[in-house]
């Protein structure tokens, strides 16, 4: 058996001879950068839809200012956009939590495999929001949808004469409407208050998960910084006998001695797809604290553009 890294080209092209150690290690490189792309987009679906949907509050509750009032279709019409939002959070984030456990062991060996159950179970003991949220997908998947009630807020930033008339949209799920159910968790029915302003818990979900997540990255940092490196040295060795060109490079393995090769096995040398992951690590930094953060339109606070000049 012989192995190789040669470019796949019509014309005849270099071949570098490796063994099979290094046919391997590449071989698992790749699965590693596979397994880390995998947990970044999928967490990128989590946190876009995570985003779509604060984006959709913030648009009703402008409509409101402009128009004084939703009206009732408008109320409807915004109650089930919303809805919408949230089903595919709650959908994407059991995407997430489902599959991540498969995903890590693709970037470590499996015996050692980090336990990520763990991690959402710590996350899931001291964060009722999670809880609630957890349960709540639950009971949209199998009886009803998640909000019951949506208000439209107003209120003075202060008494000062150049005070601003501040526009919100809240939406909630009801504790009486999930109890005649009698489908939602019985254990989060009894510690949940008469109503959960679902856009607050979607934060403090989200932020959870975002705890779990950059852990994770942390976790998998040093086996992915070395895959990329692997590949990256072998992209760097083929283009020096090949005129700088790598383009569709590819590792072999074929029978020995064969002419046209018999592959038996090949996969490609590059990492272009791999520098999506990178951008993707870059775009969705982890947020602390998101359950204590909400966006404001307000045009600016005096005092604070005092103090940055």
């Amino acid at each position: 058996m012989k192995y190789c890294l040669m470019q796949w080209a019509i014309r005849k092209a270099p071949e570098i001879e490796i063994d099979s150690d290094r046919y391997d290690a590449l071989q698992n490189a790749r699965s590693i950068l596979i397994g880390a792309l995998a947990i970044e987009e999928k967490y990128d679906i989590l946190f876009s839809n995570y985003l779509e949907l604060e984006k959709e509050c913030l648009s009703y509750a402008t409509e409101c200012m402009v128009k004084g009032s939703l009206g009732y279709e408008g109320f409807a019409t915004a109650r089930q956009s919303i809805n919408r939002r949230i089903v595919n959070l709650l959908t994407s984030a059991r995407l997430y939590t489902d599959h991540i456990q498969q995903n890590i062991k693709l970037c470590m060996e499996e015996e050692s495999a980090f336990n990520v159950k763990s991690l959402m179970s710590e996350q899931y003991d001291n964060n009722f929001s999670y809880r609630f949220m957890e349960a709540l997908r639950n009971y949209v998947q199998h009886c009803g949808l998640a909000i019951h009630r949506v208000s439209t807020p107003t209120r003075w930033t202060s008494q000062d004469d150049d005070r601003e008339l501040e526009f919100g949209l809240n939406v909630f799920a009801e504790q009486n409407v999930l109890k005649e159910s009698k489908k939602f968790k019985a254990k989060i029915l009894k510690e949940m208050p008469e109503e959960v302003e679902i856009i607050r818990a979607s934060r403090s979900y989200v932020g959870s998960i975002s705890i779990v997540h950059n852990v994770l990255r942390g976790t998998i940092k040093e086996n992915v910084s070395e895959a990329r490196k692997a590949i990256q040295v072998a992209i760097d060795e083929y283009k020096a006998v090949n005129d700088g060109c790598a383009i569709g490079l590819k590792a072999l393995k074929y029978k020995k001695d064969e002419f046209p090769k018999d592959i038996i096995d090949d996969f490609p040398i590059l990492l272009e797809w791999d520098d999506s992951r990178v951008e993707l690590e870059l775009r969705n930094c982890e947020i602390k604290n998101l359950g204590k953060r909400f966006v404001s339109s307000g045009a600016y606070n005096k005092a604070l553009h005092r103090t940055s000049r």
